[in-house]
């Protein structure tokens, strides 16, 4: 029967019902039925639980069947789409509900159909492709179930097959799918590699899989600017990836990624400058294809020529795409327009410039250098409602490397955000609009969205919605990727001047309480522009989405209602967003050292209490932040002491360090501040004894005293004190006898525990002195006999104190471990001998006591040879001399036959071992006498015969031919004879 509900908690359970196998092994499927009959038994609830996981996997491979395919054989069509047939979100529910065990045999056994759907393309047999969207659904199962190394090692497996069904696609004449179709499943597995880039330089060999597959991929590209926009990003990726990890630089020069290096360099890496565009506008060119864009922004190769051609028609292509942008379109469309730019930018790198430059216009950056004046004639930026579309489409330019998010906080966000808090009292509306709009491309940009999202696959209701009324967000998963990654690839200089900028707009616009913004009042701000922007302890109302221009909630009032809060409100929950992302955190301790520096934090535009508040909401929590911001200095001194720790102790040198870089150094205010740190380091390593009984603190936990140790710099410090240590602890063994609730002959009812503390200072002590006592041999034996003496003798063990126990076990463990390391020959030898002696000194301390501290002190020493006894045995006519030699007895009445003589102990491991030599049983033991074997006759002349040369054996012929007789020995007759044998009648003589 399988487990109980009261066993579901035991972390036992817990490991075995989730801990996933290796299902592609033969050997591990006898681990998988076991782990079934130890969760289930072997009735019907076993059979349920595979049936479910099974069921599953038939209903997600439904994904990959011929009816959701890409037919080939019919232009590229799919017979079913599966955005109404298929429950993205259902499955995403229930594959989640399952342990994560199963989530890996349901999200392997789709690889696998996957891979064999492909490689059957590949090699002929088949005219089905998987769509892509579905294969990034597979992906979004397989990171919800953290099978990360089966992730990537799927795409792998697809990365081979690619090139295969790119040969077979020319070769069906399949235009339409031609550089089409597997450019853009790399671009979703380029994403989740970007996803996972950490985990992917982990292993070389996987490394040089995905940068040999991604090769092949774009290998016919010769133009880094003129590709799809598919593998523009495929080369941002092997850029990153040969510049990340050097077992590919090491590679030979002559490879022609090599060569391409320098170009990648060039077209995608370089700084742009964008310049005021002052060109003739068509509000006619290209229209229609914009409004009506084709499904995942598919283009043709004219539209990219037109563009090249002509400067105006690139002006006129920007405004009409970022006016249409602005329009009320639905999701899929903004999100196919935004492809479409950016496969468009992808072929005429010269747009890269151009959608900087009417970013600069939307956000006021530069007002009078003229900068696309026919969009602000047509676009109202004061209008909130477009934001959001704005700073989807802008998103996923900077996933798709249109241009750097570098450049857009260089050239947008910075210069206007400079501009809304240059004036501090002369802000005009659209100075305003522009500042406002520039904090919602920041917020979008640098806080992305990288959980899974099935809602976007398909029209049905999703478990983890990221759209807020009528908001627009990025749709496919890939640009949320590529989104996430490009925050890889920005400095930590950049990333501290967008957060000082938003700051000093949102303090120099605090005292503006009315504006055609609003009244200054602060409301809606725990909603989240998009999903995860908003800490989880925060709950609070849906409004938010008025500051956004996303809520419909009240359409039918005159006044519109995203006016209601203030850009300095908005300025400050941007802020306390971007802080609170874990990315922002580890690039600022990662560069800890700057952050101090002139021109970070310490900055003339901040003051130093700006400047504190700032490295706080990077730092800590908002609700901590808020308290920290509130207290005084000594007070944020005594606060960085008391909470410091291994994790906290980057954070808190930091914030140390800009106080001190924030005193200047010449003042009387060093010296005042010194004092200080010293007073609060006094105050909180110093517990006094009043305020332990103190009310007002009991109901706060009291945290233990803490000790400071002087540095000893030389050994004979380190030797002095570690012989006072040596015998204050053996002084416990000499008053074992004593009971320990007596202390100097008078009962205590606490000595117990007084000795064990005192136990642990003595201990804390010696464990930072513990390099010295493994420097000698001596030392080395005596303490490693005095922690095996405290153990043996019930000083500490696992009754009275388990956790000095394990210290102690630790401790003597590592001086055994020790004596067995060494560099040469010579110590080598002299570290056994020591190894000997310590183990032999060891087994008389312990002796025949037995104990459960006590087994595990045995659990060090070596395994005992155990031995056996085998009585031997002598001739019966032998006796033995006064030296113990055995002589015979010459006598009438020797004695035949055998008796038994003495003992003889032999280790039963080289019984059983069988490979010793001499054998450990000898024969002479049992009566047995040694002589010389001499061969048999028979075995002499095999031997001879053995090394003949000549062959006995004669082929089949040779027996079919007669017999080699000899000739007849006939006499001859006499002549008498030959008289005799003539004839009887007379002869004619």
């Amino acid at each position: 029967t399988g487990l109980g509900k009261a066993e579901s908690s035991s972390r036992h359970f817990l490991y075995t019902e989730h801990f996933p196998l290796c299902q592609d092994d033969p050997i591990s499927q006898h681990d998988c039925n076991q782990r079934y009959i130890l969760l289930y038994g072997v009735g019907k609830e076993r059979d349920e639980k595979k049936h479910a996981v099974k069921k599953m996997s038939k209903e997600i491979c439904k994904l990959f069947s011929k009816k959701f395919s890409i037919d080939v054989a019919e232009g590229g069509k799919v017979k079913k789409h599966s955005r109404s047939e298929f429950n993205f979100e259902s499955t995403s529910n229930k594959c989640q509900a399952m342990s994560y065990f199963d989530q890996h045999v349901v999200t392997w056994q789709c690889a696998v159909q996957v891979q064999e759907m492909l490689n059957a393309f590949a090699i002929g047999n088949s005219n089905y492709l998987p769509v892509q969207e579905h294969v990034a659904f597979l992906f979004d199962l397989m990171e919800s179930a953290f099978n990360i190394y089966g992730l990537i090692d799927t795409c792998i497996q697809i990365l081979r097959e690619l090139p295969e069904v790119e040969l077979q696609l020319i070769g069906k004449s399949s235009m339409a799918l031609v550089r089409s179709y597997t450019t853009s499943l790399s671009l979703y597995v380029v994403g989740v590699l970007r996803r996972y880039h950490c985990c992917l330089l982990l292993s070389q060999e996987q490394t040089t899989a995905i940068f040999e597959g991604l090769c092949r991929i774009v290998k016919h590209v010769s133009n880094p600017s003129d590709c799809s926009s598919a593998e523009r990003c495929i080369l941002a990726y092997l850029y990153d990836l040969y510049s990340a990890c050097s077992s590919l630089k090491a590679r030979p020069q002559q490879e022609p990624f090599h060569n391409a290096y320098p170009k990648i360099k060039q077209a995608l890496y370089t700084p742009l400058q964008p310049t005021p565009s002052a060109h003739t506008y068509n509000p006619q060119f290209m229209l229609d294809i914009i409004t009506n864009p084709r499904r995942g922004g598919k283009i043709e190769s004219g539209w990219a020529r037109q563009l090249n051609e002509s400067a105006s028609n690139r002006y006129s292509f920007v405004c009409n795409a970022v006016v249409a942008v602005t329009r009320d379109i639905d999701n899929d469309c903004l999100n196919d327009i935004a492809a479409m730019c950016a496969e468009l930018t992808a072929c005429c790198n010269s747009l890269s410039t151009e959608w900087l430059g009417v970013l600069i216009a939307l956000c006021g950056s530069n007002r009078d250098a003229g900068y696309y004046v026919d969009v602000l004639t047509q676009v109202d930026v004061q209008n909130t409602n477009i934001h959001n579309a704005l700073s989807v489409f802008t998103s996923i330019l900077v996933a798709r490397h249109c241009f750097s998010l570098e450049n857009f906080v260089a050239h947008v966000a910075l210069p206007s955000l400079v501009q809304a808090c240059k004036g501090r009292g002369e802000t005009t509306p659209e100075i305003e609009a522009g500042a406002r709009l520039s904090c919602h491309l920041l917020l979008r940009l640098f806080k992305t969205i990288e959980c899974p999202q099935p809602g976007l696959y398909s029209v049905s209701t999703s478990p983890n919605p990221i759209t807020v009324g009528n908001a627009h967000n990025i749709k496919l998963s890939c640009d949320r990727h590529l989104l996430a990654a490009a925050h890889k690839n920005i400095g930590v200089a950049p990333v501290l001047a967008v957060l000082k900028g938003i700051l000093v707009v949102g303090d120099a616009t605090a005292h503006k309480v009315s504006s055609i913004f609003g009244t200054g009042k602060r409301s809606g701000l725990n909603t989240p522009v998009h999903p995860g922007s908003t800490p989880k302890s925060m709950a609070g109302s849906g409004d938010l989405s008025h500051i956004l221009g996303t809520s419909d909630l009240q359409q039918n009032s005159h006044l519109n209602q995203d006016n209601a809060t203030s850009l300095s409100d908005f300025a400050q929950h941007v802020l306390r967003q971007i802080c609170s992302q874990e990315w922002v955190l580890e690039r600022c301790l990662q560069h800890a050292e700057e952050l101090c520096q002139h021109g970070m934090l310490i900055d003339n535009l901040l003051t130093a209490k700006q400047a504190q508040r700032l490295l706080h909401m990077i730092c800590y929590p908002e609700h901590e932040s808020n308290l920290i911001a509130e207290l005084e200095q000594k007070a944020i001194i005594v606060r960085i002491l008391e909470n410091l720790e291994q994790w906290s102790l980057r954070i808190s040198w930091l914030d140390l360090q800009l106080m001190f870089k924030q005193t200047n150094c010449s003042s009387p205010d060093l010296s005042n501040w010194l004092d200080m740190v010293a007073r609060a380091a006094i105050d909180v390593f110093r517990v006094n004894e009043f305020l332990l009984n103190s009310p007002d603190v009991k109901q706060e936990k009291v945290k233990p005293s803490t000790w400071l140790v002087a540095p000893l710099g030389q050994d004979e410090q380190k030797e002095g004190l570690l012989q006072s240590l040596y015998s204050q602890l053996s002084q416990f063994l000499q008053n074992r006898d004593q009971s320990l609730e007596t202390i100097g002959g008078i009962e205590d009812p606490c000595g117990f525990e007084k000795m064990l503390d005192a136990l642990q200072l003595r201990y804390s002590l010696v464990g930072g002195l513990f390099d010295a006592i493994m420097k000698n041999a001596t030392s080395t034996t005596d303490w490693a006999i005095l922690f095996a003496q405290l153990i043996s003798q019930g000083v500490i063990d696992l009754s009275n104190n388990s956790e000095l126990f394990t210290t102690t076990l630790d401790m003597l463990a590592t001086l055994i471990h020790s004596t067995l390391v060494s560099d040469s020959q010579t110590e080598r030898d002299e570290n056994k001998k020591l190894y000997t002696n310590l183990m032999k000194k060891l087994r008389k301390e312990l002796g025949d006591k037995n104990g459960p501290s006590i087994k595990y002190v045995r659990q060090l020493l070596p395994l005992a040879k155990q031995t056996c006894e085998v009585l031997t045995c002598d001739s019966a006519g032998s006796s033995t001399d006064a030296k113990g030699n055995k002589i015979a007895i010459d006598s009438i009445e020797k004695k035949n036959g055998l008796r038994l003589g003495d003992k003889q102990r032999v280790s039963v491991w080289d019984l059983l071992e069988g490979h010793k030599n001499p054998a450990p049983l000898s024969w002479a033991w049992f009566g047995a006498v040694k002589i010389e074997r001499k061969p048999l006759a028979y075995e002499e002349t095999h031997r001879l015969l053995k090394y003949h040369t000549h062959s006995l054996f004669k082929p089949s012929s040779y027996y079919y031919e007669p017999l080699p007789l000899p000739p007849e020995e006939v006499d001859p007759l006499p002549d008498k004879l030959k008289d005799d044998m003539k004839a009887d009648t007379p002869s004619s003589d």
